[in-house]
Order: C-alpha cells, then structure tokens, then sequence
C-alpha cells in the first residue's frame, strides 16, 4: 500500500492508500464518528461508521485511539480514496 500526503490525496480517488499523520481533533454522534486527521501537507476528515467497524474499534476511534495509540503522536491510517472532499485554506 502506498503511503501519500494529504494535498495528493485527489490523485487517488478508489485506490487504497496509507496517511500518516496526527488526529487533530474528532466527534461522534453515537453511530458515526468524524475524526479530522491532519500531516504537514492538510487535513482531512475520516468518517468512521459503527455499523462497518464494530463496538470496540468504534469506541477506540471516537476517543482518537486509532491503531491503539492514543491522540498524541504519530498515527497511521490505511483506506480508499474517495471524492467529495472538502478543504479549508489553513
């Protein structure tokens, strides 16, 4: 799996992908969870489901615990590619 920045993500869209990074912030709404996951390049916005995870690992996403490590330090995140992202200019 190829590891990519953020800005390069839109040349990706339906292929797998690895981000690292860290969890800059994250909410949920009982059975979604959106976590703002950011490197040195932009940020993004995952959306996590608990109806496609499971109860454990959703609880350990909506805490920011991702591969079990908890908010701080580097995270590493794998998935796919997909449009509809939307940017901010920070």
């Amino acid at each position: 799996m190829e590891w990519v920045y953020i800005e390069d993500l839109k040349d990706y869209i339906g292929k797998d992908v690895e981000l690292r990074g860290w969890v800059w912030r994250s909410r949920s709404s009982g059975k979604i969870s959106f976590i703002t996951f950011r490197d040195g390049t932009g940020f993004l916005q995952v959306v996590v489901e608990r109806s496609t995870i499971g109860d454990k690992k959703f609880k350990e996403a909506s805490n920011g615990n991702i591969n079990n490590r908890q908010r701080k330090g580097e995270r590493r995140g794998k998935g796919t590619g997909r449009s509809g992202a939307f940017g901010r200019g920070y």
